[in-house]
Order: structure tokens, then sequence, then C-alpha cells
């Protein structure tokens, strides 16, 4: 049994017949396994079934995603299978049966599953890339939230993001506010962003950059900044729409499934709507913490 938390949610990676490895996948993982599950958390179960013989026939589902590579996607009603690695020799890796709300997940593995440990035989843990990005995409549509391709950060306990395609800056930032030792970075690549209570929050998840800054962490989402680079540190303003339009290109949204899709949709105009966004035009140097701390601090 082996427990992983993400954005508040705990996953419990159980397997009736064998022991689970415990090692993560990515060392950006270690952070976000638990002994136990801590109070406060959505408690959840995947249910790993190490016999790909045993999955229920999928000739009732109609395929809704077709990849080609690492994953495609089936749907009966609001039941759903997952196929990772669908064109792999020898079968799929693994296949995964969910609803959104994850009442019900189990994960049927293959031979390639199983490893020889001490002590006899084992199932990897099979919560990992893209795994574990695809079932938060799903559950944070249905409880309010979304992943984002977005740097993260605290500056004196108030959340930020900046968000941007590969390319747009979020490691050059992120490496900027670690060299002056900033303690509060979360994330330079991935963050989850929660509508809680009525309150926005930004999460640290385990899908770095190339930074490899992956925290355990939160904060309150106070402020969105799109990020250029540019010869001089400035900042504009935008209107909701306008950070709308700029947001939904880097958020993980699932196009191809049109219940849930709009759900998400709602989600991101609501965060625009709710929290202020802007431009961050920088310079790739450390002259760029000092200026986004007297922003923030309300000194420019």
């Amino acid at each position: 049994m082996l427990n992983i938390e993400i954005a508040e949610v705990s996953f419990t990676i159980d397997c009736k017949t064998m022991p689970v490895t415990d090692e993560p996948h990515n060392v950006s993982y270690t952070p976000f396994i638990k002994e136990r599950i801590e109070s406060g958390t959505t408690s959840l179960t995947i249910n790993i079934i190490p016999e790909m013989n045993e999955f229920p026939s999928g000739g009732e589902f109609t395929e809704i995603f077709k990849g080609y590579g690492s994953w495609s996607m089936f749907r009966k009603g609001e039941e759903y299978l997952l196929v990772l690695n669908p064109t792999l020799a020898g079968g799929p890796e693994c296949t995964v049966r969910f609803n959104p709300r994850l009442e019900d997940l189990f994960v049927y593995c293959g031979e390639m599953n199983i490893v020889e440990a001490a002590g006899g035989k084992k199932v990897s843990n099979p919560f990992t890339y893209p795994l574990d990005q695809i079932i938060l995409m799903y559950y944070l549509a249905i409880k309010g939230g979304a992943v984002m391709h977005a740097a993260g950060m605290s500056i004196n306990q108030r959340g930020y993001i900046f968000p941007g395609r590969s390319g747009s800056g979020k490691t050059t930032l992120s490496k900027q506010f670690m060299a002056q030792k900033v303690s509060g970075m979360m994330s330079d690549d991935r963050v989850i962003i929660k509508n809680t209570n009525k309150t926005f929050r930004v999460f640290g998840t385990p899908w770095p950059g190339e930074g490899g800054i992956a925290s355990n962490t939160s904060a309150p989402l106070e402020g969105i900044f799109f990020i250029s680079h540019a010869d001089s540190n400035w900042i504009n303003e935008l209107k909701p729409q306008r950070a709308l339009e700029k947001l939904l290109p880097v958020v993980s949204i699932p196009w191809f499934d049109r219940e849930i899709m709009p759900l998400v949709l709602d989600f991101c105009g609501s965060l625009v709507t709710n929290i202020p966004s802007y431009e961050l035009f920088f310079k790739p140097d450390t002259e760029v913490v000092n200026f986004l701390d007297k922003f923030v601090s309300k000194e420019l």
C-alpha cells in the first residue's frame, strides 16, 4: 500500500494480491509520498489488479480520444477506460477504469508491471505520468480546479502563478528566485489551482520542469502573471477576457470530452474574473525578483 498526496487529494494505491513498490519513479514525487493519510485531505483509493486478462470487455465503450503514442480514452455513460501505451508490442501497459468522481478506480496491469524484489514479487506503482495528471484533470474538473503549465511561488504567504508554454521563461524566472534564495518556490512547470471554500489556492505538483522544483506546498492565489522575455522589467494589467484567452492554451483541458470540458472552461472563467491578471515582461537576471516583490507589495 502506498499513499501519495497531491493538492490535498490523497491517493492510496493498493493491491490485494501482492505488495506495491514504495519507490517513486522520479525523485520529484518524494515530497508527495506520505506514511499515512493526513486529516483534511480527500482520500481516494486506486485498486491495482495485476492481471490484464481479468479486465472486463471494452466492446461497449466508444473511443473519444485516439492517442497513437502514450494513451487513448474510451467512454460508456459515466465510466471511462484509459489505455496506457496502446500500441506497445504485446499489449498495453495498463488499462484503467474510472469515473470522474473516482468512486471506483481500477488499474489492470500486465506482466511488465510485476517486479522481483526482496521477499517476493511486487507490483510497480502505476500512479505516475501520464496517469496521475489525467486522473487529476478529470477529478479537478468535477470538484472545481485545473492543472496548468505555470511556475508557482508564494511571496509573504501569498501565491502567484506564471503561466506559459515551453520557452516562455518559467524555468528562467524560477531560477532567478532560486538564486536569490527565495523559499516559497512551488513548481517551475506545472501547478494545480483549486477553488476551496470560495478561495482559489495554488498547489505545487510532482511534475517539475528543467529547474526540478516540486514542492508539496500551497498558498492562497493572489495574482496571475503571463510571462515573456524582454529587455526591461515591466507589468501590464489584463482584463478578464484577455486573461482567459491567454490562460486556456496552458490549462489541461479534455477538449475531446463534451461533458467534462465545459466544467474546466467555467472554472477558468471564474478564475480570471476573481483573480487579477497581468503580463510580466522581465529581463533574465535577478533584478526581476526585487521588481516583482515591490509590485505585489504595492510599492510600484
